[in-house]
Protein backbone atom coordinates (compact mmCIF):
# COMPACT_ATOMS: atom_id res chain seq x y z
CA UNK A 1 0.00 0.00 0.00
CA UNK A 2 1.22 3.50 -0.90
CA UNK A 3 0.52 5.28 2.37
CA UNK A 4 1.07 9.02 2.77
CA UNK A 5 1.73 10.88 6.00
CA UNK A 6 0.02 14.29 6.06
CA UNK A 7 1.03 16.78 8.75
CA UNK A 8 -0.98 20.03 8.95
CA UNK A 9 0.96 22.84 10.64
CA UNK A 10 0.09 26.38 11.70
CA UNK A 11 2.65 29.18 11.38
CA UNK A 12 5.10 28.80 14.25
CA UNK A 13 4.43 32.29 15.57
CA UNK A 14 0.72 31.55 16.10
CA UNK A 15 1.01 27.94 17.27
CA UNK A 16 0.27 26.66 20.76
CA UNK A 17 -1.71 29.73 21.84
CA UNK A 18 -3.34 27.64 24.59
CA UNK A 19 0.07 27.48 26.27
CA UNK A 20 0.31 31.27 26.56
CA UNK A 21 -0.04 31.11 30.35
CA UNK A 22 3.01 28.88 30.75
CA UNK A 23 5.29 29.71 27.78
CA UNK A 24 6.50 32.90 26.17
CA UNK A 25 5.74 33.55 22.47
CA UNK A 26 9.33 32.69 21.56
CA UNK A 27 9.19 29.45 23.53
CA UNK A 28 5.87 28.45 21.96
CA UNK A 29 7.29 29.05 18.50
CA UNK A 30 10.37 26.97 19.30
CA UNK A 31 8.20 24.22 20.74
CA UNK A 32 6.11 24.03 17.56
CA UNK A 33 9.27 23.94 15.46
CA UNK A 34 10.81 21.14 17.55
CA UNK A 35 7.66 19.05 17.47
CA UNK A 36 7.41 19.29 13.69
CA UNK A 37 11.02 18.14 13.32
CA UNK A 38 10.39 15.25 15.72
CA UNK A 39 7.27 14.18 13.82
CA UNK A 40 8.93 14.29 10.41
CA UNK A 41 12.03 12.43 11.57
CA UNK A 42 9.94 9.70 13.11
CA UNK A 43 7.87 9.42 9.94
CA UNK A 44 10.96 9.22 7.75
CA UNK A 45 12.71 6.71 9.98
CA UNK A 46 9.64 4.45 10.12
CA UNK A 47 9.85 3.54 6.41
CA UNK A 48 6.06 3.23 6.45
CA UNK A 49 5.23 6.12 4.15
CA UNK A 50 5.82 6.49 0.45
CA UNK A 51 5.42 10.26 0.78
CA UNK A 52 5.42 12.69 3.71
CA UNK A 53 3.67 16.03 3.19
CA UNK A 54 3.42 19.13 5.35
CA UNK A 55 0.53 21.45 4.52
CA UNK A 56 0.80 25.01 5.83
CA UNK A 57 0.33 28.65 4.88
CA UNK A 58 3.70 29.53 6.43
CA UNK A 59 6.80 29.82 4.25
CA UNK A 60 8.94 29.13 7.31
CA UNK A 61 7.09 25.90 8.07
CA UNK A 62 7.29 24.74 4.46
CA UNK A 63 11.01 25.51 4.26
CA UNK A 64 11.63 23.45 7.39
CA UNK A 65 9.56 20.61 5.94
CA UNK A 66 11.78 20.54 2.87
CA UNK A 67 14.94 20.52 5.00
CA UNK A 68 13.51 17.51 6.82
CA UNK A 69 12.93 15.69 3.50
CA UNK A 70 9.18 16.18 3.35
CA UNK A 71 7.11 17.67 0.55
CA UNK A 72 5.71 21.17 1.05
CA UNK A 73 2.07 21.84 0.19
CA UNK A 74 0.93 25.47 0.21
CA UNK A 75 -2.33 25.87 2.09
CA UNK A 76 -5.02 27.30 -0.20
CA UNK A 77 -7.67 28.09 2.43
CA UNK A 78 -7.33 29.08 6.07
CA UNK A 79 -8.54 26.49 8.52
CA UNK A 80 -7.41 23.09 9.68
CA UNK A 81 -10.03 20.94 7.98
CA UNK A 82 -9.80 22.66 4.56
CA UNK A 83 -6.01 22.23 4.71
CA UNK A 84 -6.33 18.55 5.55
CA UNK A 85 -8.87 18.02 2.79
CA UNK A 86 -6.50 19.72 0.35
CA UNK A 87 -3.76 17.30 1.35
CA UNK A 88 -6.05 14.28 1.05
CA UNK A 89 -7.11 15.34 -2.45
CA UNK A 90 -3.46 15.82 -3.39
CA UNK A 91 -2.67 12.30 -2.21
CA UNK A 92 -5.60 10.89 -4.14
CA UNK A 93 -4.55 12.66 -7.36
CA UNK A 94 -1.01 11.35 -6.93
CA UNK A 95 -2.22 7.75 -6.74
CA UNK A 96 -1.82 7.10 -3.02
CA UNK A 97 -3.78 4.20 -1.54
CA UNK A 98 -4.18 5.79 1.89
CA UNK A 99 -3.28 8.79 4.00
CA UNK A 100 -2.57 9.22 7.70
CA UNK A 101 -3.32 12.67 9.10
CA UNK A 102 -1.11 13.23 12.12
CA UNK A 103 -0.89 16.52 14.05
CA UNK A 104 2.61 17.71 14.93
CA UNK A 105 1.93 18.16 18.64
CA UNK A 106 2.17 14.54 19.78
CA UNK A 107 5.58 14.38 21.49
CA UNK A 108 5.20 10.83 22.80
CA UNK A 109 3.99 9.10 19.63
CA UNK A 110 6.14 6.07 18.85
CA UNK A 111 7.19 3.93 15.93
CA UNK A 112 4.96 1.18 17.34
CA UNK A 113 1.99 3.57 17.18
CA UNK A 114 2.64 4.30 13.51
CA UNK A 115 3.14 0.62 12.76
CA UNK A 116 -0.16 -0.25 14.43
CA UNK A 117 -2.07 2.34 12.40
CA UNK A 118 -0.35 1.34 9.16
CA UNK A 119 -1.14 -2.31 9.81
CA UNK A 120 -4.79 -1.65 10.59
CA UNK A 121 -5.42 0.41 7.44
CA UNK A 122 -4.43 -2.66 5.42
CA UNK A 123 -7.58 -4.34 6.78
CA UNK A 124 -10.13 -1.53 7.26
CA UNK A 125 -11.24 1.72 5.61
CA UNK A 126 -10.79 4.17 8.49
CA UNK A 127 -8.56 4.21 11.56
CA UNK A 128 -9.19 6.79 14.29
CA UNK A 129 -7.22 7.54 17.46
CA UNK A 130 -8.65 9.86 20.08
CA UNK A 131 -6.99 12.55 22.10
CA UNK A 132 -7.44 12.49 25.85
CA UNK A 133 -10.09 15.23 25.65
CA UNK A 134 -12.20 13.61 22.92
CA UNK A 135 -10.57 15.16 19.90
CA UNK A 136 -8.79 13.24 17.14
CA UNK A 137 -5.01 12.78 17.23
CA UNK A 138 -4.75 10.46 14.22
CA UNK A 139 -7.05 9.82 11.26
CA UNK A 140 -6.04 7.30 8.62
CA UNK A 141 -8.17 6.46 5.59
CA UNK A 142 -8.02 4.42 2.45
CA UNK A 143 -8.48 6.47 -0.70
CA UNK A 144 -10.84 7.61 -2.00
CA UNK A 145 -11.81 8.74 1.49
CA UNK A 146 -14.96 7.55 3.24
CA UNK A 147 -15.36 10.61 5.42
CA UNK A 148 -14.45 14.28 5.43
CA UNK A 149 -12.00 15.56 8.05
CA UNK A 150 -13.82 17.15 10.98
CA UNK A 151 -11.05 17.92 13.45
CA UNK A 152 -11.90 20.03 16.48
CA UNK A 153 -13.75 19.66 19.77
CA UNK A 154 -15.33 16.19 20.14
CA UNK A 155 -14.07 15.21 16.69
CA UNK A 156 -13.35 11.61 17.67
CA UNK A 157 -17.08 10.99 18.07
CA UNK A 158 -17.83 12.81 14.81
CA UNK A 159 -15.24 10.87 12.83
CA UNK A 160 -16.36 7.55 14.28
CA UNK A 161 -20.05 8.28 13.67
CA UNK A 162 -19.37 9.43 10.11
CA UNK A 163 -17.45 6.25 9.34
CA UNK A 164 -20.25 4.09 10.72
CA UNK A 165 -22.90 6.09 8.83
CA UNK A 166 -20.95 5.55 5.60
CA UNK A 167 -20.77 1.80 6.34
CA UNK A 168 -16.97 1.93 6.41
CA UNK A 169 -14.86 -0.65 8.16
CA UNK A 170 -13.63 1.22 11.24
CA UNK A 171 -10.77 0.52 13.63
CA UNK A 172 -10.17 2.52 16.79
CA UNK A 173 -6.67 2.86 18.22
CA UNK A 174 -6.38 3.31 21.97
CA UNK A 175 -2.85 4.46 22.74
CA UNK A 176 -1.79 6.72 25.61
CA UNK A 177 1.17 7.96 23.58
CA UNK A 178 -1.08 9.01 20.70
CA UNK A 179 -3.73 10.42 23.04
CA UNK A 180 -1.23 12.75 24.74
CA UNK A 181 -0.82 16.11 23.02
CA UNK A 182 0.78 19.38 24.07
CA UNK A 183 -2.39 21.43 23.82
CA UNK A 184 -2.96 22.47 27.43
CA UNK A 185 -0.92 23.94 30.29
CA UNK A 186 -1.60 20.78 32.31
CA UNK A 187 -0.11 18.53 29.64
CA UNK A 188 2.84 20.87 29.23
CA UNK A 189 3.58 20.59 32.95
CA UNK A 190 3.39 16.80 32.73
CA UNK A 191 5.82 16.75 29.83
CA UNK A 192 8.31 19.48 30.61
CA UNK A 193 10.86 20.37 33.18
CA UNK A 194 9.08 22.52 35.79
CA UNK A 195 11.75 25.22 35.60
CA UNK A 196 9.86 27.22 32.96
CA UNK A 197 10.67 27.92 29.31
CA UNK A 198 13.81 25.81 29.60
CA UNK A 199 11.39 22.90 29.39
CA UNK A 200 11.22 23.46 25.62
CA UNK A 201 14.78 22.17 25.52
CA UNK A 202 14.68 19.78 28.47
CA UNK A 203 11.46 18.09 27.42
CA UNK A 204 12.72 17.32 23.94
CA UNK A 205 16.08 16.15 25.23
CA UNK A 206 14.18 13.28 26.86
CA UNK A 207 12.76 12.03 23.56
CA UNK A 208 14.52 9.24 21.70
CA UNK A 209 16.88 10.59 19.04
CA UNK A 210 16.02 9.31 15.58
CA UNK A 211 19.14 8.07 13.80
CA UNK A 212 19.92 6.99 10.28
CA UNK A 213 17.99 9.49 8.18
CA UNK A 214 19.07 9.83 4.59
CA UNK A 215 20.04 13.25 3.32
CA UNK A 216 18.59 13.64 -0.19
CA UNK A 217 18.01 16.95 -1.90
CA UNK A 218 14.76 18.61 -0.84
CA UNK A 219 11.90 17.61 -3.11
CA UNK A 220 9.25 20.32 -2.70
CA UNK A 221 5.99 20.57 -4.56
CA UNK A 222 3.32 23.13 -4.05
CA UNK A 223 -0.02 22.52 -5.77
Amino acid sequence: MKLWLLVPVKPFETAKSRLSTVLSPAARSELARNMLVQTLRLGNASNLFSTIVVVSRSDEVLALAQREHAHALCEEENGLNPAILQGIRCAERAGADGVLVLPADLPLVTLADLQEIAGLIEEVDVVVAASADGGTNALCQRLPPCIAPAFGVDSFARHSAAAEAAHCRLAIVTSPTVAFDLDSPENWRKFSDPSGDQGVVDGFSQLAHVEGLLDPEPNPFCL
